[in-house]
């Protein structure tokens, strides 16, 4: 697992195998063999499909694929996925009981009215922790990869489910609108859009005016010349829209925006650190800002050394920090720093 910038992740994978009928296959334990899992009987597991949410409070899965809270699991008889915002992992049924291990814990899971009850454990170090995961309300295909797992006049789409998660966004299947790619459109109060297939509704970042249909991409191979996949941020399975690419004091973006570091899907299907053109901000440099949105061009937003965030000039050896500042490294591959007070 990467980090979100410096974080990463897997796509889910949808693939699963299928349970047998042999009904008297003994039970299933984390270390069974998937060609084994095969042969349980389907009427031996129960199912944990769907979504759910971590509150944002919640510690036990920290450093795990599944630490920013939101999840989709995917089963087929007795084998299962659960997809993080930052990764997938596999995971057996076993009667009323899902197994899976996530970043060095050894993990069990129970249904109960709907929520799942996760217990985790780590022998080696004598330790244990609990967590409670919420389920959302039921859409055909929550947690799916692609439109054509939908039925005939929706699509597969990132859809606001209602979450106790930090960002409760997951994939679902969804009415299909009429709106075209680049065409104004509107977000329902379930965040659900009018946009047509392949679509999502977004201003990417480029400001109010600029809510448009944009394409959904899970890989930057799937968006066009000049574009980036923008993580659609904490989805799962992870899924962006295509924003405008840009390089660091660039022309590529138009005049009412600057580029910016941004969150987006590599060729690959990992997260990765990119750049994508922003909406210009009116908030003036050194003054308390809450995301890069708010500030000038070619400023962000960070801490640095202070307790607020505040909007920093960006520099780089072409464009240097005045005398009472210096340039301090911002992100892991970055040649740009930010401008912040000596």
């Amino acid at each position: 697992m990467q980090a979100l910038p410096r974080l990463a992740l897997a796509l889910l994978s949808a693939s699963l195998l299928a349970c047998g009928d042999d009904a008297t296959s003994d039970p299933v334990d984390a270390s069974t063999p998937v060609d084994a899992i095969a042969r349980i009987d389907a009427s031996a597991c129960a199912s944990f499909e769907g979504a759910y949410g971590l509150s944002l409070d919640e510690t036990c899965l920290r450093g795990t694929a599944l630490e920013l809270g939101t999840l989709c699991i995917a089963q087929h008889g007795c084998a299962a996925t659960i997809s993080g915002s930052l990764g997938a992992i596999d995971a057996t049924v076993d009667g009323d009981v899902m197994r899976f291990e996530a970043g060095g814990l050894a993990c069990t899971a129970r249904r109960d009215r709907g929520a799942l009850d996760i217990a985790c454990e780590d022998a080696s170090i004598a330790f244990s922790c609990e967590a409670r995961a919420s389920s959302t309300r039921t859409l055909d295909h929550a947690c799916c990869t692609a439109d054509d797992v939908c039925a005939a006049d929706e699509r597969c789409a990132p859809v606001n489910l209602g979450l106790d998660a930090p960002v409760p966004i997951v994939s679902a299947c969804v009415r299909r609108g009429a709106a075209s790619a680049g065409e104004a459109c509107t977000v329902g109060g379930s965040g659900t859009d009018d946009c047509g297939a392949d679509l999502t509704c977004t201003a990417g970042s480029l400001g109010d005016d600029m809510i448009v249909c944009r394409a959904i991409c899970r890989a930057d191979d799937e968006c066009g010349d000049g574009e980036a996949c923008r993580w659609y941020a904490l989805t799962a399975p992870p899924v962006g829209y295509c924003v405008p690419t840009c390089t660091r004091f660039g022309a590529e973006c138009p005049s009412f925006a600057t580029c910016d570091a941004a969150t987006v899907i590599d060729a690959d299907g990992a997260i990765a650190d990119g750049f994508a053109c922003r909406a210009i901000g009116t908030t003036p440099a050194g003054e308390v800002c809450h995301r890069s949105i708010d500030c000038p061009a070619d400023h962000a937003c960070a801490r640095a050394g202070g307790a607020d965030a505040r909007c920093w000039p960006v520099c780089d050896d072409a464009h240097p920090c005045d005398e009472s500042s210096t340039c301090m490294p911002q992100r892991s591959g970055d040649t740009s720093g930010l401008c912040v007070p000596r």
